[in-house]
This record gives C-alpha cells, sequence and structure tokens, in this order.
C-alpha cells in the first residue's frame, strides 16, 4: 500500500519539477543573456529607436528620450501607454530586445564570412 503511494506521488512530482525546471531557465536568461541584451539596447539606442517607435507607436518623443534604452523605462511607459499588465510590457520588451539582438548577430556573423571570404 506505502508503495502504491510512494509510486504516485512520484508521478505527481515529476511535472512539478519540470515546471521548476522552466521557470529557473527563463529567470536565469533574464539575468544574465537578458542584461547583455539590453546593455546592446542601451548602448546602441539612437540606432534602435525608430524601430521601437515601429514596434510601439503610442510612445512619444518625449517617452522615448526618456526611455533611452532602460528596461525599466520602457516598462513603465508601455504600461502607460498602453494600460497593460507589468509583466506582460516586461514580456514584450524583453522578447522584442532578445529577436532585435538576435537580428543583429545573424547579420554581424554573415558580415565576418562576407569579410573572410574576401580577405
Amino acid at each position: 500500500m506505502n508503495e502504491m503511494r510512494h509510486e504516485a506521488d512520484t508521478e505527481q512530482l515529476i511535472p512539478s519539477i519540470f515546471f521548476l525546471l522552466k521557470k529557473w531557465e527563463s529567470i536565469t536568461w533574464n539575468r544574465e543573456a537578458g542584461t547583455m541584451n539590453w546593455d546592446q539596447l542601451e548602448g546602441k539606442w539612437k540606432q534602435y529607436k525608430g524601430e521601437v517607435r515601429e514596434k510601439w507607436g503610442k510612445l512619444t518623443d518625449d517617452d522615448l528620450h526618456i526611455i533611452a534604452g532602460r528596461r525599466e523605462q520602457l516598462i513603465g511607459r508601455l504600461q502607460e501607454r498602453y494600460g497593460i499588465a507589468k509583466e506582460v510590457a516586461a514580456r514584450e520588451a524583453d522578447e522584442f530586445v532578445k529577436a532585435l539582438t538576435a537580428e543583429e548577430e545573424v547579420e554581424q556573423r554573415a558580415n565576418r564570412a562576407k569579410a573572410a571570404r574576401q580577405g
């Protein structure tokens, strides 16, 4: 009887462990890779400002000036302008920056490969 209860407990525990691992992975990404991506955005804010405006057209010039590539500022302005929850704004902002920096990495690799073929 106890052995059957132990098996049932184990079957319930396994999905919980996977859920926790996924959660940890997302937290870790936000701390490690996410920081690097936001640092890139802040450093190249003038270059990316147009793409931010294209994605979120309700942001004003003043908003963009205040945001200046900073995550918390962007999240706050998205909440204000679009009336969305902080978690939703954070997820959208992080996904946008992740995609933006991934595009740049692909472009940089292509440029390096092109330079290697020519040089």
